[in-house]
């Protein structure tokens, strides 16, 4: 998860030079045998999601909470750098998994509408990360149940064709 990337190899004397960049990435796994995460989230944005993307959405979120949970979100290494004076030289780099969140308000309140008519509210996107972003919306997956009578699964409840394409936000 942490790639260091020499720029140079030599030193100036008496003089202060950047030799390395370390570049973070959360998507790599800490083990080669860790099969927790897909190699790939990419879909096709001209389609609706399947169910199965939705799925494994949902799966990846679950793991977020879960490392969040466990106290795992902390990643530290330890490199070491050998020179022609001085061998060992190390440095501690430490990085921290934060969950993304591209929207402010995780809650849309409908007050009540008179049958027959609808209601629309806007929902902003926020972009965090530094490429473009692609959005999608989607209900989550659920199963109706008899005990809950106001649900996703509601027929009465669903997103107009216009709100379910792809639409791309620009970083920042």
């Amino acid at each position: 998860r942490i790639i260091p990337e020499l720029i140079t190899r030599s030193l100036n004397p008496l003089a202060r030079t950047e030799i390395a960049h370390i570049r973070y990435d959360p998507s790599k796994s800490a083990a080669p045998e860790d099969g927790s995460l897909p190699q790939s989230d990419e879909v096709e944005w001209d389609i609706p999601l399947t169910e199965e993307m939705v799925e494994r959405w949902s799966r990846r979120q679950q793991m977020w909470d879960e490392l969040g949970t466990k106290g795992q979100t902390d990643i530290e290494a330890i490199l070491s750098f050998d020179t022609s004076i001085v061998r060992g030289a190390s440095l501690t780099v430490r990085a921290f998994l934060t969950k993304p969140s591209i929207v402010r308000e995780t809650t849309l309140t409908f007050d009540l509408t008179q049958v027959g008519t609808s209601v629309s509210q806007m929902l902003l996107v926020h972009n965090p990360s530094d490429t473009s972003l692609a959005v999608q919306l989607v209900f989550p997956l659920c199963e109706a149940s008899p005990s809950e009578v106001n649900n996703s699964c509601d027929v009465g409840f669903r997103l107009a064709e216009e709100a379910q394409a792809a639409f791309y936000v620009k970083p920042h």
